[in-house]
């Protein structure tokens, strides 16, 4: 699993070469407002306090909810629910970090730099998820390409080492409480062995968000619904 500085360099320098392109291949660029923020700092009283605690708590809380109708909505056969989850799985949200997603139980986190987080089965090393974080001035997913090209852009130069020898499988564009993500399958064949794996990216608020989770290919039938779940289960919580 490529997690370090490196991937997050990449990413970045990514995100910014490829609007940049998409930029000057377009004979048009009809850019929206930028969005305008006031922020304005001043003491804060208890009450507006327990205001702000409230609204953090009520995010948290919608998302167990918003977690298992984007599973529901985008796997063929999920497992049954058990109190709105998955069956086997578990919530991993951060509202300050704006991400939310499901994990298989018996994934433990990890701490790799240049990561927001990794979870990974203590058994099975390949069998994890990783989720970075960058800022970028891309608006959205569409201003660096389709589906197809970012995804074949990111598994070339990005999500796999020079050691290793990408494919793209499928590639696709889903919306979740009106943000874009797009999810994408891939292998990366090392000498050794070829990891399985299955990316979603989405851009909120300034943010480029990179979710990767896999298996190694030797146990991708048995993992392959999973891992979806995974995938397909992450988004941004506000």
């Amino acid at each position: 699993m490529a997690c370090s500085s490196l991937t997050s360099a990449r990413v970045s320098a990514f995100v910014a070469g490829a609007a940049l392109q998409q930029k000057s291949n377009s004979k048009v660029c009809a850019r929206a407002p930028a969005r305008k923020v006031s922020c304005v700092k001043a003491s804060v009283s208890s009450s507006e306090a327990r205001t702000e605690i409230s609204r953090r708590e009520l995010m948290s809380a919608s998302a167990t909810a918003t977690l298992a109708a984007a599973v529901f909505a985008t796997v063929d056969a999920a497992p049954a629910l058990a109190g709105n989850i998955p069956s086997g799985f578990s919530a991993i949200s951060d509202g300050n970090k704006n991400y939310a997603f499901l994990i298989p139980f018996g994934w433990q986190e990890v701490s790799v730099d240049g990561t927001a987080c990794v979870y990974k089965d203590v058994i099975e090393p390949l069998e994890s998820v990783s989720l970075t974080i960058l800022p970028t001035k891309t608006e959205k997913l569409a201003d660096l390409g389709s589906p197809e090209a970012v995804a074949k852009q990111l598994i070339e130069n990005v999500l796999t080492s020079t050691a290793q020898t990408p494919k793209l499988l499928s590639a696709a564009s889903r919306e979740v409480e009106g943000n874009t993500y797009y999810t994408f399958e891939f292998t990366s064949q090392s000498p050794n062995f070829t990891r399985h794996q299955v990316s979603s990216i989405s851009i909120k608020d300034g943010k480029f968000f990179t979710l990767t989770t896999g298996a190694n290919e030797r146990r991708w039938k048995k993992m392959e619904k999973k891992i979806n779940i995974v995938a397909k289960s992450f988004y941004n919580i506000y």
